[in-house]
C-alpha cells in the first residue's frame, strides 16, 4: 500500500498516481469525499470490486454506488436519466446526494457527482466511472478520520489518499429513487426531500 497525504502542491500528482493505478486491474483506493472517507475503483473492474467487499466484510449482493463526473458519463454507462432527474442534478450536484435511476437493461443504479475537489477532478481526468462505497467494515459507523477508515479494513487499498478529518458535521449522502415522475426517500442525509421536491417544482 502507498500511502500520501493530499495538499495543494502535490494535488496534481496524487491525481496522476491515481488515474495510474486505476488502470491497472484489480485495483482499488481509499479516498475522500465530502461525506466520508469510501473505497473506490473502476466501474468495470470486477476483480477490485471482489477485493472492496472482502476488505470491509460486505455482501456482494449490494451494489456500489456509481460515482461520475456528469450525468452524460452516466448515460454513457447505461442510466437513464429523466426531465425530473436532470432538475435535481441541476440543483443539487455536484453535492452529497445519490440518485438510483434505471438503465437500459432493465436493472438500477444509484450515481453520485461527488463536491470533493480532489474526488471529482480524479474522475474528470479518469474519464470513466468509480465504484465506490463508504470505507469501514460493513455495519460499522462511517469513518471520517484517515485511522478510522484504514484500521479495520481487512485488505489494504493499493494507495490511501489522506487528506485529514473530514468535517464532524457531515453525512452519508441522502439517497433517492427517481422512477419516471415518482420521488422516494431511501435515505435520510443532508438534502431533504422537501428541498428535492422544491427543485422539481421550479
Amino acid at each position: 500500500m502507498e500511502k500520501f497525504y493530499l495538499t495543494e502542491k502535490k494535488f496534481d500528482e496524487l491525481i496522476l498516481k491515481c488515474v495510474s493505478a486505476l488502470k491497472q486491474k484489480a485495483t482499488f483506493l481509499l479516498i475522500p469525499t465530502e461525506t466520508v472517507y469510501g473505497l473506490v475503483c473502476s466501474w468495470d473492474d470486477e476483480k477490485a470490486g471482489k477485493k472492496i467487499y472482502k476488505a470491509k466484510g460486505r455482501d456482494e449482493n449490494k451494489p456500489f454506488q456509481m460515482l461520475a463526473s456528469s450525468v452524460d458519463m452516466v448515460k454513457s454507462y447505461g442510466g437513464i436519466i429523466s426531465e425530473i432527474t436532470e432538475k435535481i442534478v441541476k440543483v443539487f450536484c455536484p453535492g452529497p446526494i445519490t440518485i438510483v435511476v434505471p438503465t437500459r437493461d432493465n436493472k438500477t443504479i444509484g450515481f453520485r457527482i461527488p463536491e470533493h475537489k480532489f474526488t471529482l477532478e480524479l474522475l474528470k481526468q479518469y474519464n470513466s466511472p468509480l465504484a465506490g462505497t463508504s470505507a469501514n467494515l460493513s455495519g460499522e459507523p462511517s469513518a471520517l478520520f484517515f485511522e478510522d477508515a484504514l484500521k479495520n479494513l481487512l485488505i489494504r487499498p493499493d494507495i490511501a489518499v489522506d487528506s485529514g478529518k473530514i468535517s464532524s458535521n457531515s453525512k452519508p449522502s441522502t439517497v433517492i429513487k427517481v422512477i419516471d415522475s415518482k420521488v422516494e426517500l431511501l435515505r435520510e442525509g443532508p438534502i431533504s426531500l422537501k428541498d428535492i421536491n422544491i427543485s422539481i417544482c421550479k
